[in-house]
């Protein structure tokens, strides 16, 4: 796997059983925001009762191959970001 993950997520799960059972072509890997990233994503949570405002605590890319799944993810990542202390403040 060459694919780095972007700076504020870590790589989770990856599922690609439907394609090694013939069931499916295109599996799915999930990043979920860091350590430091998690904390201020519940900061930034708290009080906001509407969890469709909530910004993402996990990614979820597709592909046919676990690289193609992760540049999926890795492009989604970048898109959404990393959370700011400022944010959490407001």
């Amino acid at each position: 796997m060459t694919e780095e993950i972007p700076s504020g997520w870590e790589f989770n799960t990856a599922d690609f059983s439907v394609v090694a059972a013939k069931v499916g072509e295109i599996g799915d890997v999930l990043f979920i925001r860091c350590k430091e990233q998690k904390e201020l994503w519940h900061e930034i949570i708290r009080g906001i009762e509407d969890d469709k405002l909530w910004p993402p605590l996990y990614i979820q890319g597709f592909g046919r191959t676990l690289e193609e799944a992760i540049k999926d993810a890795n492009r989604k990542a970048e898109t959404v970001g990393r959370l700011i202390e400022k944010e959490a403040r407001t």
